[in-house]
């Protein structure tokens, strides 16, 4: 179960992302258990979790990756994805590449104008967007930037660099 306090701050007062390796972690279960908490918290602030054409893309292509539990993961993320459509939105386009350069190009760019979390298992990931953070906090204007993975039991754990 993870922290619904945690869920409640970021809902009420960030624009919150989801990387795919989040999506597709191994107990698919606490996915399931994650964006049911997402729905009813994302709901009640009328604030919806934004995921990336990229991450979409990305578990379409697993779909038929050699590996079968990444496959099964895959599967299994689209499905909470399809159950859970009124939680988030998708923003994107059709060209762009990779989901790492989306995420850091979106926060590099909106870091100004909104308090923006990152929820992500790719520690790299994670620390390029709180370097982000670090050189937006030199400006008087600069607004929040979080990092967040997914414990073992399902908690938001704060990345610190």
């Amino acid at each position: 179960m993870t922290n619904n306090n945690t869920l409640d701050g970021l809902f009420k007062d960030f624009k919150v992302f989801i990387d795919t390796s989040s999506l597709m972690i191994e107990n698919q279960e606490t996915v399931e258990n994650l964006f049911n908490e997402i729905t009813e918290v994302s709901a009640r602030h009328n604030n919806k979790l934004i995921v990336s054409l990229t991450v979409i893309k990305d578990l379409e292509k697993f779909l038929t990756h050699e590996n079968p539990g990444i496959s099964a993961r895959a599967k299994s993320a689209l499905a909470i994805l399809r159950e859970h459509q009124a939680c988030y939105d998708v923003h994107g386009e059709k060209n762009d590449a990779f989901a790492d350069s989306v995420f850091l190009k979106v926060f590099q760019q909106h870091r100004l104008d909104y308090n923006l979390a990152l929820i992500t298992q790719d520690r790299l990931l994670g620390k390029d967007i709180l370097h982000i953070a670090k050189q937006s906090n030199a400006g008087k204007d600069a607004k929040l930037i979080e990092v967040y993975t997914v414990d073992e039991n399902g908690n938001l754990t704060p990345l610190s660099e």
